[in-house]
């Protein structure tokens, strides 16, 4: 399956997911992800870019054994002015505490 998405401030994602057998009797399998996605946002000279890919391998030696190999991968590199990865709060929790006189 492939995707394809686009929206405001230059958001841009495509996917990638593939899963099949590699032998005809289901003994080997595979799974391939991978997603691409760029945005901007409303602060300007912002941009956030994240790479990701991940494979799989499932063996089936015999049943009821499995037996997986797993990769993973991701790149994310946020540049510009704003919060780090868009993700922080304005005030930390310990800010909004009144401290405590014993």
């Amino acid at each position: 399956e492939i995707t394809a998405a686009g929206g405001s401030f230059d958001y841009r994602r495509a996917t990638l997911d593939a899963t099949g057998p590699i032998l005809g009797d289901n003994t080997l399998n595979y799974r391939v992800l991978a997603a691409a996605t760029s945005t901007g946002s409303e602060v300007d000279d912002y941009r956030q870019e994240t790479v990701f890919a991940g494979g799989k391998l499932e063996y089936r030696p015999f049943s009821p054994t499995l037996v997986f190999l797993e990769t993973l991968y991701q790149d994310s590199e946020t540049r510009g002015l704003g919060f780090a990865n868009g993700s922080r709060d304005l005030f930390e929790w310990w800010e909004c505490v009144p401290p405590v006189n014993w």
